[in-house]
């Protein structure tokens, strides 16, 4: 019984094999959805649509690889590489169905290969590329169906041969790395497109490229926007590179007495902006406004008079230029005051509001208040008045002295007024008693 259980934990060993191993021990080189693969062949064979090969180790293809018309997946090449045999020849993989490509680290690299002019992908159905690195004669190779790169660095070995080559479909290439030789003839590249990435060959890469799109000095590509402005009812259009700024002659000489401005923006700040996306400005010029004051007393004369208030008008323009008044008191606008003086009998808040124009434009700008009081009466003589019990209180002029000071030094005119105001008291007194 003991001789029985030990063959079968031996035999249970054997069938489980090593982790990533099949039953036999060997390693597993892909998996879909759990499930290992010796081959990247029987991996694609099994393959359903909608699911991912991920690759587990790297792998040499010996022989090339056709995808059919009804596979649809996604090949996840990870970190890990595939090459090609010193055996293989014309092509690794045959795309006829839809397949995308991923990878971090990883990639392809064919240039192992002894046959000449070796691609990395035939196509003729639908091929996606995002990420990785691929390597070897011509990576792709497609006279029908639609190639899109999206990212990835791709290196040609053969100088001999283009790193692309696309006689039919489409091909549109929005990212990526791409060191080799492009066609240099566009007829032979009917459908390539080119909106994104970095070119060694940039003279032939510059022949591709999409609309809107540029490639600089370094072969990198860049996003080229229109930026369409009127000024003065002139419209121009420029061309500038994304993120920079508007070329000085794109905006309009400053003017003395004038100011240009898009919408709220000046042309100072203008010519500093960055732009990120085509767009339309339309540069308005407006008309300097006036400096504005006020000239003039403060104070109306007691007892009656006026005052005459000036407006203090100045501008930058010198010629054709013509000012129209409006006068307010305490706020209210004065009707029919629009002289530049106007005379003031009344005390009040005054300011004058003036608008400078130039026959098509114009302009406003309004003074600060001025406040107009009426002057205060001169300074007079106490009269002389009784107090209740009807003894006379002499008065107190201005500069004098009370009698009941100590001081010895009263005035004449203070002793006249106090005999005066005696006999007026007498004269009151005597009349009195007479009635």
């Amino acid at each position: 019984m003991t001789a029985v259980l030990i063959l079968l934990a031996v035999s249970m060993v054997l069938c489980i094999g090593p982790e990533g191993s099949d039953a036999t021990g060997t390693a597993n080189v892909a998996s879909i959805d759990g499930t290992g693969y010796e081959t990247l062949e029987q991996a694609i064979d099994d393959v359903e649509p909608g699911q991912t090969i991920t690759m587990t180790d790297d792998y040499t293809m010996q022989n090339r690889i056709t995808i059919r018309p009804d596979k649809s997946f996604t090949l996840d090449l990870e970190n890990h590489t595939l090459y090609a045999s010193p055996s293989l020849k014309s092509s690794m993989f045959v795309n006829q169905g839809t397949l995308t490509v991923t990878a971090d680290t990883g990639g392809i690299d064919c240039a192992t290969g002894t046959a000449n002019n070796l691609y990395l992908f035939l196509n003729s159905g639908s091929l996606r590329i995002d990420g990785g690195t691929y390597s070897g004669d011509t990576i792709v190779q497609s006279d029908s169906g639609n190639v899109t790169i999206q990212s990835g660095t791709f290196t040609g070995d053969n100088p001999a041969v283009h790193l692309l080559n696309i006689s039919g479909g489409t091909c549109i290439i929005s990212g990526g790395k791409f060191i080799g030789d492009l066609p240099s003839s566009q007829s032979q590249f009917d459908f390539l497109i080119i909106s994104g990435g970095t070119f060694s060959d940039r003279d032939d890469a510059e022949g591709y490229l999409a609309e809107n799109r540029g490639i600089d000095d370094l072969g990198e590509m860049f996003t080229i926007l229109d930026i369409r402005v009127t000024v003065d009812g002139a419209e121009n259009t420029y061309r500038i590179r994304s993120g920079e700024s508007l070329p000085s002659e794109a905006l309009p000489d400053d003017i003395p007495g004038y100011t240009y401005m898009w919408g709220d923006v000046d042309m100072e700040t203008l010519g500093t902006m960055a732009f990120n996306a085509s767009t339309d400005i339309a540069i308005t010029k407006a008309l300097d406004a006036p400096t504005v004051g006020i000239d003039g007393e403060d104070g109306i004369p007691f007892g009656g008079g006026s005052v005459t208030l000036s407006a203090v008008v100045s501008h930058e323009l010198t010629e054709g230029i013509i000012f129209h008044y409006t006068w307010f008191e305490d706020g209210a606008e004065i009707v029919g005051e629009t002289n530049p003086t106007l005379v003031v009998s009344v005390p009040g808040d005054y300011s004058v509001r003036v608008t400078a124009s130039d026959g098509t434009l114009s302009s406003s700008a309004e003074s600060t208040v001025l406040t107009v009081s009426m002057g205060t009466a001169p300074e007079h003589s106490i009269p002389p008045a009784f107090a209740d019990d009807d003894e006379y209180v002499p008065p107190i002029y201005q500069g004098e002295t009370s009698p009941d000071d100590d001081d010895s030094t009263t005035t004449l005119a203070y002793a006249a007024a106090a005999v005066l105001s005696a006999l007026m008291a007498i004269f009151l007194v005597l009349e009195y008693r007479r009635r």
